[in-house]
């Protein structure tokens, strides 16, 4: 991978992951690709459970 892509990535990420909101995002069938510690703490799911799922 591109050395910058991958800056962008490791930014994009430490953002999310930052933010005192729950952020979770989903592909265009509805499965989790990605849930901040914060949205972890409000649904009570970790990353790894939610990983995949519907979550629609």
């Amino acid at each position: 991978m591109d050395k910058e892509i991958k800056a962008y990535l490791a930014d994009s990420e430490l953002l999310l992951n930052s933010i005192g909101e729950g952020i979770y995002g989903s592909d265009t069938q509805g499965r989790a690709i990605f849930i901040n510690p914060t949205a972890e703490a409000m649904t009570g799911w970790s990353y790894a459970e939610l990983l995949g799922q519907n979550i629609h």
